[in-house]
């Protein structure tokens, strides 16, 4: 499972209609997708990006506007430790780990996300 950030209003997770007819809100939703535009992460890094950021994680979704998340995100990379996070395994459980450096690198991608958006836009994650 992952959890995608991106810009409200241009994601459409659904494809256009049968006739792609560029007229109909689903279309138009299309048209104005890109994923150079996203952020996509697994759950558990969801979880350890949001509770960083302050953000509630018993749901991972929710909206913020872009200009709370680019300041959010910019004191995270003030205080954020990131240090490796070793494989683990339990049985049939794997814990993948995560690489030094890999949060610093997501906020800088959610602050380059967050600046597309501007002043008026917002950041969607779910």
């Amino acid at each position: 499972m992952s959890v995608t950030f991106f810009i409200g209003g241009t994601h459409n997770p659904h494809a256009p209609c049968a006739e792609y007819c560029g007229e109909c809100e689903g279309c138009k939703g299309y048209e104005a997708y890109s994923r150079d535009n996203e952020l996509n992460v697994s759950n558990g890094n969801a979880c350890e990006i949001l509770h960083t950021l302050g953000l509630p994680t018993d749901e991972l979704w929710g909206d913020l506007p872009a200009r709370q998340l680019k300041w959010a995100c910019t004191e995270a990379l003030a205080v954020c430790t990131d240090e490796e996070i070793p494989q683990t395994s339990h049985g049939n459980v794997i814990n993948c780990g995560r690489r030094a450096g890999y949060l610093r690198e997501k906020f800088t991608a959610l602050i380059a996300l967050a600046s597309l958006a501007g002043d008026i836009g917002r950041i969607v994650w779910g």
